[in-house]
């Protein structure tokens, strides 16, 4: 699959491998004081479809998706940097990402969030229709 890259006000929205740094990645998520070690954050993107936004060369957002292409997709670390917010610049990058031609046929996007609920109804999210489906295993994340 060919890179993907459209623009907007100047932010460049890529996922292409060459312009995405990920200790820059890294500093971004470690800002949001989610406390997952920086070894495993790298891991995770570098284990999942990450999405950056660059104004300037610079990053100022990003995110991951967790896909097979077709039936589902997990969303992920959706930042954007606190001197870029209100832009609509998050709304903008999980919407350019969820029309991709390549997902048309995704039927379950899924996220988790412990405060950002507004900002993803408006992308058309929504509580689970059947929470009981919905299972999971907690582990604690190592430490550094």
């Amino acid at each position: 699959m060919a890179a993907y890259e459209d623009t907007r006000d100047g932010v460049l929205l890529t996922d292409d491998p060459a312009k995405i740094d990920l200790d820059a990645v890294c500093d971004l998520v470690e800002l949001q004081d989610w406390g997952a070690p920086r070894r495993i954050v790298r891991t995770a993107f570098e284990h999942s479809h990450p999405y950056v936004l660059l104004e300037d060369g610079r990053l100022v957002g990003c995110m991951r998706l967790v896909t097979d292409t077709v039936m589902f997709a997990y969303v992920d670390h959706v930042i954007v940097a606190e001197s870029h917010r209100g832009r609509g610049l998050g709304a903008w990058m999980l919407g350019s990402v969820m029309a991709r031609p390549e997902y048309a046929d995704m039927h379950r996007w899924m996220l988790l969030t412990e405060n950002a609920h507004g900002f993803y109804r408006t992308l058309g999210f929504d509580d689970f229709s059947r929470p009981s489906y919905a299972m999971d295993i907690r582990v604690p994340c190592p430490k550094e």
